[in-house]
């Protein structure tokens, strides 16, 4: 695969990764905000898997315009794979270097302190990542 290619498929996890980011920042204005009295019915050791269509058509300023950068972030992901005609095999084919070139950055995952990042350290395959989405 040629280097161009690699970097945009590059920039694609890095949208996807900062929009997971986002959605993470989503729910806590949402449930410090517009639905602070729902978050107060969960108790610390409660699970909960948000959905974003759970944040939408609030009239809250801030959730709102988090909203349309989550949203204008999907757009971009998908025009960066249909523009490019980029293809599953060569997303998965990528995903190793992205997974290295992550744990460059925040450490290999037995480095990993940060709850932020305690999604990561599970990952071993693309699957596993998209499955984070679910």
């Amino acid at each position: 695969m040629e280097t161009y290619r690699e970097k945009v498929i590059m920039s694609y996890f890095g949208i996807k990764t900062s929009q997971e980011d986002l959605l993470d920042r989503i729910i806590n204005v949402g449930m410090e905000g517009e639905y602070k009295e729902i978050g107060k019915t969960f108790s610390p050791e409660d699970s909960y898997v948000f959905d974003i269509v759970q944040f939408r058509n609030t009239d809250d300023i801030t959730l709102n315009t988090l909203l349309a950068l989550y949203d204008a972030m999907e757009k971009a992901k998908d025009l960066i794979i249909n523009v490019n005609a980029i293809t599953e095999e060569e997303i998965s084919a990528v995903f190793p270097a992205w997974l290295d070139l992550m744990n460059h950055y925040y450490g290999d995952d037995d480095e990993m302190d940060d709850d932020d990042f305690n999604d990561l350290e599970n990952l071993d395959t693309l699957e596993d990542w998209e499955d984070l989405d679910d």
